[in-house]
């Protein structure tokens, strides 16, 4: 799930065509093109499209996007499965950094 500034992701999902919502996740129509989302660290953009956001399909039709708005500081973002299925993230507590990979084992 990427958990992400009420402000934010309201401003984000303005894009998408929703169909429902529900406690603050996103259905959309998986057959729409939509935007893709992208976070930028240092130098480097890393981009989700909707197969990436997807978080799970209750239908052939319907995507449930791994987006959701809370109320936390505008300049926190969780991360969490939906980016980190992606991309690999090495924490390094020693040196206080991150560093991001193209996982090799994702396929969509």
């Amino acid at each position: 799930m990427l958990l992400g500034p009420r402000q934010d992701i309201e401003k984000i999902m303005a894009n998408y065509p929703i169909l429902y919502t529900s406690q603050s996740m996103y259905a959309v129509k998986c057959s729409k093109r939509l935007p893709d989302l992208s976070f930028k660290f240092g130098d480097h953009f890393y981009r989700l499209n909707i197969w990436d956001l997807t978080y799970f399909r209750p239908s052939r039709s319907v995507c449930i996007l791994g987006l959701k708005a809370v109320d936390m500081s505008p300049q926190a973002w969780i991360l969490g499965d939906v980016f980190m299925r992606k991309y690999y993230v090495k924490f390094d507590v020693g040196r206080n950094s991150m560093g991001f990979a193209p996982a090799r084992h994702y396929r969509r």
